[in-house]
């Protein structure tokens, strides 16, 4: 009876939550396989106890559900909470460029794995399922999400999957797609796909004006991370994104119901065909305020937007996020260095150094950190000197223009603003090249 009585209680909980996924989409991963031959089970079997160790197990093998699977077998894999569908079939045409890899859209089969994520840590699962693929046959040349319509290239998987010390970003489990109509002027729908697998609400930001479709896709990103560590809020109740900037999330029908028929997102475009996956549990991010007397809805959350845009707000991360970027980049501290060191003299017009540390705010229970963003001024092996460019919140004994010296130990994150882009420590061996070849074009300019 107790057994009866909790299932009860958690369907009746999911009941309550208007954000709560009825069961999570399974996770479908599609790796190209380059040979000539299709992959056998018993060799992909023999591979994955290779790469990860005996404690694989095969189950059962169910009939294929289309004729043009080669076999399907039912893998359990250590670390992984729920079996491992694995198959093999052949690979659909691809379109010339699709992966600007001649070789990789030639391959005539695929294997495929499909699994359903831990709900409690989507990210550590998911980067398990990755690893078993790619680690275990290292001449796949590029795996597709399926979920979020992703290519995951051989180069990007040797780096985010497959370096030991530093786990992916969480944003490697969703992609925001961007809906706009006309291509060029007016607004634009911005959403998630990706966050059902994790157990939680697909996110939706609707008539966004396209200049700003940048920071959207930002406050987008920053709450889609946070909705994978925090329940979401109810309806209309506020969620705070940064230090006194919150949102509200409505149910997309809510939402979408005061659009006009052409525009992107509304209930008519959704509803035009009939397996359009842009229904079920979506959350639309609104702004806090109610509605007023002379408008039936919330709006898009302009203010915070605009704000992103001009870099006047810090919209908060998860803790796991926050540890993740700070191993970022004091592992990449001595690139960043490089790159500092390698510009003479004065910084030129249209470039920038800027390093983020983190101090403690010792005036709150349980201790916080606040971080702060410094221009940096010159460089002495492990520290850094840097200049304060904004107003701290909680630390005192600091002021905006400040120049104090910065252990390594210390920072978070960094940024690198040069006329060909701006860099961050995921892209610390892009930024390497860019500057050396600004610098060969600098060398050969009259």
């Amino acid at each position: 009876m107790g057994d009866v009585s909790s299932l009860l209680d958690t369907l009746a909980d999911q009941r309550s939550d208007p954000w709560a996924v009825p069961e999570p989409e399974p996770t479908t991963l599609i790796g190209l396989w380059p040979h000539a031959q299709p992959p056998r089970m018993t060799e992909v079997r023999a591979a994955l106890r290779r790469f990860i160790g005996d404690d694989v197990t095969v189950g059962d093998e169910p009939p294929a559900a289309d004729d043009s699977v080669l076999w399907t077998a039912v893998f359990e894999l250590p670390g992984l909470p729920h079996p491992v569908i694995i198959w093999s079939e052949p690979a659909k045409p691809l379109p010339p460029g699709e992966l600007d890899d001649p070789q990789a859209e030639a391959c005539k089969w695929v294997l495929g794995a499909e699994t359903v994520l831990d709900g409690n840590d989507a990210l550590s699962s998911y980067t398990r399922l990755v690893r078993a693929v790619a680690g275990s046959f290292q001449d796949i040349p590029a795996i597709l999400d399926v979920n979020c319509t992703r290519w995951h290239l051989r180069h990007d998987i040797n780096r985010l999957f497959l370096c030991d010390g530093i786990e992916p970003s969480a944003e490697v489990l969703w992609i925001i797609h961007v809906v706009q109509k006309p291509a060029e002027t007016g607004t634009a729908w911005l959403h998630t796909h990706g966050l059902w697998r994790c157990g939680r609400a697909e996110l939706e930001l609707l008539q966004i004006p396209v200049e700003c479709i940048g920071p959207a896709c930002e406050l987008l990103g920053t709450i889609a991370e946070l909705s994978l560590d925090e329940p979401l809020p109810e309806p209309g109740e506020p969620l705070d994104v940064g230090r006194e900037l919150a949102v509200t999330l409505e149910p997309w029908r809510e939402a979408a119901k005061f659009l006009d028929h052409d525009t992107p997102g509304s209930i008519a475009a959704r509803q035009a065909d009939a397996d359009d996956p842009h229904q079920g549990i979506r959350a639309v991010i609104c702004e806090s305020k109610p509605p007023g007397t002379h408008r039936a809805t919330r709006l898009w959350p302009k203010d915070i937007v605009l704000k992103v845009q001009r870099h006047e707000a810090a919209l908060y991360r998860s803790q796991r996020a926050t540890d993740r970027q700070a191993a970022l980049a004091q592992a990449t501290w001595s690139q960043l260095i490089a790159a500092f060191s390698s510009v003479p003299g004065r910084t030129p017009p249209g470039w920038s150094f800027l390093i983020k540390a983190g101090f403690v705010d010792d005036q709150h229970q349980p201790p916080s950190r606040e971080h702060l963003w410094f221009k940096l001024l010159r460089v002495d092996g492990d520290r850094a000197e840097g200049r304060l460019i904004n107003r701290p919140a909680t630390v005192p004994r600091l002021n905006e223009g400040d120049a104090i010296w910065i252990d390594a130990a210390i920072v978070t994150d960094w940024r690198v603003c040069t006329p060909i882009g701006d860099f961050a420590p995921d892209e610390a061996a892009a930024m390497s090249r860019a500057i050396e070849e600004l610098k060969r074009k600098a060398a050969v300019s009259p």
